[in-house]
């Protein structure tokens, strides 16, 4: 799953693509279609939370470098 797609499904609930996901995640992580949704909503929370700690990081550091600049 890509990030655009994780940002689709975790905060547009994009329907269409949630149905397509799910059904990809059948064979590999879940038993029937409730489950594949399950996993591709909980997928796509996990990546678009690791994306927004990862932008808050560099935040931080750019913060940080612009302070040391600046003294």
């Amino acid at each position: 799953m890509t990030i655009l797609q994780a940002d689709r499904i975790a905060n547009l609930s994009d329907s269409q693509l949630i149905a397509k996901k799910a059904k990809e995640a059948i064979p590999a992580c879940a038993h029937d279609i409730p489950s594949g949704e399950a996993a591709a909503k909980g997928a796509a929370r996990a990546i678009t939370g690791a994306v927004e700690l990862s932008v808050r990081n560099v935040l931080t550091d750019m913060r940080y470098v612009t302070w040391r600049l600046a003294t």
